[in-house]
């Protein structure tokens, strides 16, 4: 009879351990695909900005099924052309350089990051 306890308790305490097992690898699997998704998403955000709309300084943001976007077009500024003096007259110059950026966040609070330099036409005043 003790020996049959003892076999259930050892039978027990493998089948925990299994189910915790397959709950950890489901809970990873699900942060991996939530951060593949992010990523597409960030992805398809950088590779639109400037052909789909216009790139305007500033922010956009959005949601795509339960991800929240927010794409950052900011001013850059080239430094060694600055230093060599070789810098255009800003009315001179017909493109502009941009900094965009976009992140992507899910709702357990995990973030995407991805930027890129691009050139956006100069708008007139």
């Amino acid at each position: 009879m003790i020996e049959i306890v003892i076999a259930f308790a050892v039978l027990a305490l493998g089948m925990g351990t299994i189910l915790v097992g397959i709950a950890v690898a489901m809970r990873s699997d699900t942060q991996a695909r939530n951060s593949r998704v992010m990523n597409r998403i960030a992805q398809s955000r950088l590779e639109a900005a400037g052909i789909t709309s216009k790139l305007v300084i500033g922010q956009q943001q959005g949601q795509v099924g339960q991800f929240m976007w927010r794409e950052t077009v900011t001013r850059a500024t080239i430094e060694g052309e600055q230093r060599k003096g070789r810098v255009a007259k800003e009315a001179d110059s017909a493109i502009i350089p941009v900094w965009v950026e976009v992140m992507v966040s899910s709702p357990d609070g995990r973030e995407e990051r991805l930027s890129a330099l691009k050139i956006a036409p100069r708008i007139a005043p």
